[in-house]
């Protein structure tokens, strides 16, 4: 291994946005989602692109095992 896992992932930032339906295919989210599934807390940042539509924020926990429960 590469030692002990870090403790946040923070992956980003892009330009546009990762929402809707092509949220599955963004690297960006991918990161994070693959660090949650190892149990990291993770967080993926994206920017707005210039004229698009804004979609306000919304941040929502991603459930995952805590750090303290790995097996």
């Amino acid at each position: 291994g590469f030692g002990d896992p870090p403790d946040l992932v923070v992956s980003g930032i892009n330009a546009g946005q990762n929402i809707g339906p092509v949220v599955e295919l963004s690297g960006t989210v991918g990161a994070a989602r693959a660090a949650v599934a190892s149990g990291v807390p993770a967080l993926a940042a994206s920017r707005d692109a210039l004229g698009l539509p804004h979609y306000p924020a919304k941040l929502t926990p991603v459930s995952g095992s805590p750090r303290g429960t790995r097996s």
